[in-house]
């Protein structure tokens, strides 16, 4: 009740304090206006998000590793930075997203019950840079508009259920470090277009149904040092030109790097794969090419 008389509060943060309770009727109405940040993570806090409400200052949004449900809150913000993931929202993101959040730079909804498609409008908010959807019940197509996001850097749309071809309009997102689509229902052939993403790290397109084979394009991706195609339909040779991902070959463990694997995805399934190749669960025949023993920092 404290905090509902407050209303020239800056900073609302309950971070690990183990509230294990539904917040009271009119508490977010009531603790001002002026709130830059309203930090709740990582406790037991439960219940319905109030539907529309109006937070002009707001610049980060963390109500994450909680057991919030209900719809995605309808909340008008020029906040940069909103964390909902690990909670039981669920239904369909607005259409009108992009008008809520016209600023936002960092979307982390993973780990939810979100379902439906990604719409376009999201692809409107122009200065976003992480869209991490990972571990929802998504569908329908990766909408093509997405390569309309110029400072896009991390997508990460695995464990969901994404049909259909992977867009070449992503290619246009040369700043991208990070894709992941595995575990969806994506098909045709693994997109050659990627290799033009110089900045790329890591590429995870496991347990989809991609066909074909692998497009030596793939080989002169500089900074990659994750490449997971396992589980798929692929078939034909290993190309030879693998000898080119120089990341492999000639580079070490990077901090950036280590940095985004645990701050973007937040888990620990990447770790013991940093500087791999994997291959496996596919159609693939010949040989093991020789090239792959140039690889002195390949890991597994």
């Amino acid at each position: 009740m404290w905090l509902q008389v407050q209303t020239k509060l800056n900073f609302v943060t309950l971070r690990n304090t183990g509230i294990e309770d539904i917040i009271p009727d009119g508490w977010f109405e009531g603790i001002g206006s002026e709130v830059t940040y309203l930090i709740l993570t990582n406790n037991i806090i439960k219940g319905r998000l109030p539907h529309k409400l109006a937070f002009p200052t707001l610049n980060t949004i963390d109500l994450s590793s909680n057991n919030f449900e209900g719809p995605f809150p309808l909340w008008s913000t020029n906040a940069t930075e909103l964390r909902l993931y690990e909670n039981n929202f669920s239904g369909s993101l607005p259409l009108n997203i992009d008008v809520l959040v016209p600023r936002m730079q960092k979307i982390y909804l993973f780990h939810n019950n979100f379902t439906g498609n990604i719409p376009s409008s999201l692809c409107e908010v122009s200065g976003l840079q992480i869209l991490s959807l990972r571990k929802n019940h998504f569908s329908d197509a990766i909408p093509e508009s997405l390569g309309m996001l110029p400072s896009l850097s991390v997508l990460l749309l695995n464990q969901n259920a994404f049909e259909g071809e992977i867009q070449e309009s992503l290619q246009n997102c040369s700043s991208l470090t990070n894709i992941d689509f595995g575990g969806n229902k994506l098909t045709g052939k693994l997109p050659s277009w990627v290799g033009k993403l110089s900045s790329l790290f890591m590429l995870p397109l496991q347990s989809n149904s991609f066909t074909g084979a692998i497009p030596d394009d793939l080989c002169s991706i500089p900074n990659l040092r994750i490449m997971d195609l396992s589980r798929n339909k692929i078939s034909g040779l290993i190309p030879k030109c693998i000898s080119n991902l120089t990341a492999l070959a000639r580079g070490t463990r990077n901090e950036v790097f280590q940095n985004l694997v645990f701050i973007v995805t937040r888990a620990r399934e990447y770790e013991d794969i940093v500087n791999s190749i994997n291959f496996s669960g596919n159609n693939i025949s010949g040989e093991i090419p020789r090239e792959v023993l140039g690889h002195s920092y390949l890991e597994s």
